[in-house]
C-alpha cells in the first residue's frame, strides 16, 4: 500500500502532492468564483455579469492547479486521485453553508436592528448560491406557480426557502416599484413552516402546496385592511377570507401579501391615496395598467409566485399586457366574487369578474381549476363543468382576427403584432381569418357595455353629483363623448338599463353562434403599449396613439365588448414593441370555453415563447 501511495506521488516529504492541491485549488475556486459573481451582482445588479464572473473563477482555478501541480511535480501523476481527494474538503463545507442558511433567519430575528438590513442581504445572497448548488430542478423567483409546487412537492427546495426569497426580494426591490403594499410577512413564514412540516409527514395540501402568493388588495384576508384605494376604509380589516382566498389555501397556498390598486378599481393606472402609485417594472415612469396593476407588477418582478385579480373593463387583461404576464378573464359567474367587496356589499358585481394572474398559461389553468365553481353558498345548489381542450396542436384550431376597429384605433405596432400572431399560427397549420366576425354592431355593443358598466360603477354615486349629471344628459342629450356617456348612464332609469340589459342578452346568442364555428378570437387589449404616468382629472387626460390624441377611456372599448358578453378571455405576451415594452394579446372563446382559451395560449408559448422578466430585477 505504501508502495502504491508512493507510485502516486500522494506522499512526497510529509506533504499532500499537486493532485491534492489540485482538487482542492479547483473547487474551492469555483465556489469563489460563485461569491465573486454575487459580489458583482450586488454591485451592479446584473446577474448576466455575476455568472461571468463565476465562470472566470473557475476558469482561474484550472490555471493555478495546473501551475502549482507543475511546480510541485512535472509529471503531474499525482493528479487523477489527488483530485478527487482535495476536491472532496471543500465539498464538505456545502452541508454548513445549508446549516447556516437555515439558521440565519433566528439569528436575524435576535440581532441588533441596525445589522438587520445587512443580513438580510448576505442571507439572500447565501439562499440563492445554495438553490444553485443544491437543486436537481432549477427553480427561481420566476418559475411559474405549477413549477414551484412541483418542486416543493420533490422536496428539491421548501415552501419556507421559496417565501423567505421573495420576501427578500419585495425587501429588495419593491421600494421603487411599489406594488406589495400590505405586508404579512410574518404569518406567510408560518404558514410556509406548516405547509414543510405537512409535508415532513406525508400529507399533500393540494396542487399549489406551500407556493407563496400575493393578492389584488381587493380581496378580503382575514386580519388584514381591504380599502380598494379610499382613505376612509383604511381601518376596515377583513374578519374572513374571500372565497378566492379561501379556495387557494386549501389548496395549499401560501400568502404572504396584497397588491396595489386604484382608487375604486376604476383606472388603467394603480396610485390611490393610501398606498402611493406602482411603477411597471419594465419602466418605473409607466403604468403597470389597473386596476389590478399591483398584481401584475408583482409577478413580472419575480416578487410572487401567483396572483389574482378582477375585470370590469380589462382590469386583470390591460396589466397583463403591460407587464408582460399571463391573466385570464373568466365567463362571468363561474368564479364566485364573495369577498371581493366592500362592506355593506352583498351581491355580485354585474359583469365583473375575479380570475388568475401568472407567469404562464399553465398557472392559469391550475388556478382555475382550483377557484371555479360555485362559492359558499351555491354550492349547496350547482356545480361546475368547464369544456375541456380538445385540439393538441394549433394547426387543430380555427381562429379570427380583429387586428383595428374605428371606435378606438390602435397603433399600428399594435395592429402589426396581431397580424405577426396571425401569419404565425397561418404557417403553423391553422385556418385563420381576418374578416369572420360575429353579426354585430360594434359601436352600438359599446354604449350596451357603457349601460351596463356605469350601471355598476355609479351605483355609488353622490346625489349632489347626480343632479349635475342629469343637467348635463338634459342640456347635451344629443351629443356622444366619454364624459356625456358616463353622465348619462350614471343616472339612468331602470327601464333603460333593462333594455341595454335585454341587448346583452342578443349579444351573447350573436358570440355563441360565432363561436360554433370559430375556435379563438385574436383582437388587442389596449391601443398601445404602457403608457407614461397620468395623475391628472380622469375625464382630461387623453391618450396619444399614432400622433393622435383620443380619449383616455375610449381604450376600455377592446375590454368591454368582450366583457359586456361575458366571454372568457386570456391575454399572452407576444413579445416586446420597438420601446422594449411588454405587448399582450387577447384570445378570446365562446361562454365557458375559458380552458380553451387558455390552453391555445400555452401552445402557442411553445411557438413564440412565453414570460421574460424585465432586465432590472435579476
Amino acid at each position: 500500500m505504501e508502495q502504491i501511495i508512493e507510485n502516486f506521488g500522494l506522499v512526497r516529504d510529509g506533504i499532500l502532492l499537486p493532485g491534492f492541491i489540485f482538487g482542492f485549488v479547483h473547487v474551492s475556486f469555483v465556489i469563489l468564483g460563485f461569491y465573486t459573481g454575487w459580489s458583482i451582482n450586488r454591485l451592479l445588479k446584473n446577474i448576466t455579469k455575476g455568472y461571468i464572473a463565476g465562470i472566470i473563477g473557475a476558469a482561474l482555478a484550472h490555471v493555478i492547479a495546473d501551475l502549482v501541480a507543475a511546480l510541485v511535480d512535472p509529471s503531474m501523476r499525482a493528479r487523477t486521485l489527488g483530485i478527487v481527494l482535495g476536491g472532496l474538503l471543500p465539498l464538505l463545507l456545502i452541508p454548513v453553508l445549508e446549516k447556516y442558511v437555515t439558521k440565519s433567519r433566528s439569528h436575524i430575528m435576535v440581532g441588533d436592528h441596525e445589522d438587520i438590513e445587512k443580513d438580510l442581504k448576505d442571507e439572500h445572497h447565501h439562499r440563492q448560491f445554495i438553490l444553485i448548488i443544491r437543486r436537481l430542478k432549477m427553480v427561481n423567483a420566476y418559475s411559474s406557480a405549477t413549477e414551484l409546487a412541483a418542486a416543493i412537492k420533490a422536496k428539491e427546495v421548501s415552501s419556507r426557502e421559496l417565501t423567505d426569497l421573495y420576501i427578500d426580494r419585495v425587501e429588495r426591490y419593491d421600494g421603487e416599484i411599489n406594488a406589495i403594499v400590505v405586508r404579512d410577512f410574518e404569518r406567510g413564514r408560518k404558514a410556509a413552516d406548516a405547509a414543510d412540516a405537512a409535508l415532513a409527514n406525508g400529507q399533500d395540501l393540494g396542487p399549489l402546496h406551500g407556493v407563496p402568493m400575493t393578492i389584488k388588495e381587493a380581496y378580503n384576508i382575514e386580519g388584514l385592511p381591504t380599502t380598494w384605494g379610499y382613505p376612509e376604509f383604511r381601518k376596515n380589516i377583513a374578519d374572513s377570507d374571500a372565497d378566492s382566498v379561501t379556495s387557494l389555501k386549501e389548496a395549499g397556498a401560501v400568502f404572504f401579501g396584497k397588491t396595489n390598486v386604484p382608487l375604486s378599481l376604476a383606472d388603467f393606472q394603480s396610485f390611490n391615496e393610501v398606498y402611493g402609485t406602482t411603477n411597471n417594472p419594465w419602466d418605473l415612469a409607466r403604468t403597470p395598467g389597473g386596476s389590478s396593476g399591483g398584481s401584475a407588477a408583482a409577478l413580472a418582478a419575480g416578487l410572487t409566485g401567483l396572483e389574482a385579480g378582477s375585470d370590469i373593463g380589462g382590469s386583470i387583461r390591460n396589466p397583463a399586457h403591460f407587464c408582460g404576464i399571463y391573466g385570464h378573464k373568466p365567463t362571468w359567474g363561474i368564479v364566485s366574487d364573495k369577498g371581493h367587496d366592500l362592506p355593506g356589499t352583498y351581491m355580485p358585481a354585474d359583469i365583473a369578474v375575479v380570475g388568475p394572474m401568472g407567469r404562464s398559461a399553465e398557472d392559469l389553468a391550475l388556478s382555475m381549476d382550483i377557484v371555479a365553481g360555485p362559492g359558499r353558498t351555491d354550492r349547496r345548489g350547482w356545480q361546475l363543468a368547464l369544456n375541456k381542450p380538445s385540439n393538441t396542436k394549433l394547426s387543430d384550431f380555427k381562429i379570427a382576427i380583429l387586428s383595428n376597429h374605428i371606435m378606438a384605433p390602435v397603433s399600428n405596432e399594435m395592429a402589426d403584432r396581431v397580424q405577426l400572431i396571425a401569419d404565425t399560427l397561418a404557417k403553423l397549420g391553422a385556418i385563420v381569418s381576418d374578416v369572420a366576425l360575429p353579426n354585430i354592431d360594434f359601436e352600438a355593443c359599446f354604449e350596451t357595455y357603457n349601460s351596463l358598466l356605469w350601471g355598476v360603477m355609479g351605483a355609488a354615486t353622490p346625489e349632489e353629483e347626480k343632479e349635475k349629471m342629469r343637467e348635463i344628459s338634459k342640456n347635451r342629450a344629443e351629443e356622444h363623448s366619454i364624459s356625456i356617456d358616463m353622465a348619462r348612464f350614471t343616472i339612468q332609469e331602470h327601464g333603460e338599463w333593462l333594455t341595454y340589459s335585454n341587448d346583452r342578452f342578443r349579444l351573447r346568442n350573436e358570440w355563441d353562434s360565432f363561436f360554433k364555428e370559430w375556435d379563438i378570437l385574436i383582437c388587442p387589449q389596449m391601443p398601445t403599449d404602457a403608457f407614461p404616468h397620468d395623475h391628472g382629472g380622469y375625464l382630461e387626460r387623453t391618450l396619444t396613439v399614432n400622433n393622435e390624441d383620443q380619449d383616455y377611456f375610449q381604450q376600455v372599448f377592446w375590454a368591454g365588448i368582450i366583457t359586456v358578453a361575458h366571454l372568457p378571455s386570456t391575454v399572452f405576451p407576444t413579445g416586446p414593441s420597438k420601446a422594449g415594452l411588454p405587448i399582450g394579446l387577447q384570445a378570446v372563446g365562446a361562454e365557458y370555453n375559458d380552458l380553451i382559451t387558455i390552453d391555445f395560449a400555452r401552445l402557442l408559448a411553445q411557438e413564440i415563447g412565453g414570460f421574460t422578466p424585465p432586465p432590472n430585477y435579476p
